[in-house]
C-alpha cells in the first residue's frame, strides 16, 4: 500500500509539472539603452560579425544624426565602424 502511494504522487507531481508555465528565457532582460536614444538608426552604422551583424559607431557623426542622439550614443559602449 505504502509503495502504491508512493507511486501515485509521482505520475501527479509529473502530471502537474507537465502542465506548468514554461519559463520564458530573458523575460527579466532589460532592452538596450540605445532603444531610447532618438534617430539612433540614423547615428549608427552596422558591422558584420560573420554570422550576424551588430550596430557600431561611426567615427564621424552622419548628417541625418542629431547632436543630442549622437552624444547619448557616444557615450554607450559601441565598436567602432
Amino acid at each position: 500500500m505504502k509503495l502504491y502511494y508512493m507511486f501515485s504522487i509521482l505520475i501527479i507531481t509529473t502530471i502537474t509539472n507537465c502542465f506548468a508555465s514554461p519559463t520564458v528565457i530573458g523575460a527579466n532582460v532589460l532592452p538596450p539603452k540605445y532603444l531610447s536614444v532618438q534617430g539612433f538608426q540614423g547615428c549608427l552604422g552596422i558591422k558584420s560579425m560573420g554570422s550576424w551583424e551588430s550596430y557600431c559607431l561611426p567615427a564621424a557623426q552622419p548628417n541625418e544624426c542629431s547632436n543630442e542622439s549622437w552624444s547619448k550614443l557616444s557615450a554607450m559602449n559601441f565598436e567602432s565602424c
